[in-house]
């Protein structure tokens, strides 16, 4: 075994001690924080203000945002990792500051209009297998609606994928999204409640007029959910969905789960396509 020289025994050490002091640090930190310390919440604020800039500073250094349109610097943002969309390209996203309603009546939350470079996220993260944009879409999905002052239902549930089209793409690109979104607004994300049970023609293929008798019958519950079965639902429910069209497979949806019980419903999407783009 070589021998080590004098400068790998000093940089060993080094290391050694660098961790122990964070070691140190770390848990005195976590004493402080700690309701039952006597620290006041003044002092807690400030302590956990000062260990999130430190923790940006160090991944902004490690792994820094890139946009995923343009290529270009990200945004540092709220974010430990950053947003990975440059001001640029998010000032070029259109918004959607619409007032809509799905064809059964529930409101609609979108947080674009699906227009380029929308459009560019979208098929990215659906047809390209690039799971970043779903990160990106989340992020800005939950700032627009933490600046809302309705408070959001405590259930989350992503549209299903048919199991072919899951095998297919590999993904399901609203859960993806969801997951994120629930982490970020404290909503608990239920993948087992809803289940596409027929497999559809892609609504952005048919005219409007086909898109309803499309999606009839198209989702159900899963086996064991529901008050018969023993497992209620939750009484308020988000749907979401990556990109409304006509809002025909969210009222479908919407239609199973009141049947079952919810009694308040509201659909949530990443982009909408505009009245002049719905053929």
């Amino acid at each position: 075994m070589p021998a080590r020289s004098a400068a790998d025994v000093r940089q060993r050490g080094g290391v050694c001690q660098l961790g122990s002091a964070f070691k140190v640090y770390g848990w005195a930190i976590i004493a402080c924080l700690h309701p039952k310390c006597g620290v006041p919440s003044v002092w807690r604020a400030l302590i956990l203000f000062a260990m999130k800039a430190a923790i940006q500073a160090l991944t902004s250094r490690i792994a820094p945002p890139v946009c995923v349109l343009c290529g270009g610097p990200g945004q540092i943002g709220d974010e430990v990792w950053g947003l990975d969309l440059c001001e640029h390209c998010e000032a070029a996203c259109p918004a959607d500051d619409a007032a809509e309603t799905l064809p059964s009546g529930e409101p609609v939350r979108a947080l674009f209009l699906f227009r380029p470079p929308v459009d560019r996220l979208i098929v990215q993260l659906k047809f390209r297998l690039d799971p970043a944009p779903s990160r990106v879409l989340a992020m800005l999905l939950a700032r627009r609606l933490r600046a809302e002052p309705l408070r959001p239902p405590p259930c989350l549930i992503p549209m299903p994928l048919h199991p072919r089209r899951l095998r297919e793409r590999g993904f399901n690109q609203c859960e993806l999204i969801g997951r994120q979104l629930g982490r970020r607004l404290g909503l608990r994300v239920c993948t087992d409640l809803l289940e596409r049970r027929r497999h559809t023609r892609a609504q952005s293929d048919l005219a409007a007029a086909a898109r309803t008798a499309n999606v009839a019958g198209a989702f159900g519950l899963r086996p064991g959910v529901g008050l018969r079965d023993g497992v209620a639902l939750p009484r308020r429910v988000a749907l979401l969905d990556d990109v409304i069209t006509t809002g025909n497979t969210l009222s479908e949806a919407a239609r199973v789960l009141r049947e079952a019980g919810v009694a308040h419903l509201e659909a949530w999407a990443c982009a909408r396509t505009p009245q002049d783009a719905r053929g």
